[in-house]
């Protein structure tokens, strides 16, 4: 889980120099989207094997070039029979301040 909140603070950090760049009118490299894959096991009553996905996807404007990065994070529960009968969950937290 370290090694995951690591990437996400550099990502984060990227992003912020990105925007930096922006403002002084220069224009900043635009990276390709990450995406982080982990594996973890959990005790919750019963024993609970779980995937942990971290990335990005980069929203494309009309000319093609990446305009927006959307960072999400999904965790999946592992030996599930049925994953159309599992329940799903979006959650959406901030925006442009």
């Amino acid at each position: 889980m370290r090694a995951l909140t690591a990437w996400v603070s550099a990502g984060l950090l990227l992003l912020k120099c990105a925007a930096a760049a922006a403002q002084q009118g220069q224009a900043a490299p635009i990276a390709p989207p990450v995406r982080y894959e982990s594996t973890h096991r959990a005790n919750a009553g019963a024993p609970l094997a779980y995937r942990a996905i971290a990335g990005e996807t980069h929203v494309r404007g009309l000319d093609g070039n990446p305009v927006a990065s959307i960072f999400s994070i999904s965790y999946l529960r592992e030996g599930v029979a049925d994953r159309g009968a599992r329940p799903l969950i979006f959650a959406f937290n901030g925006g442009p301040s």
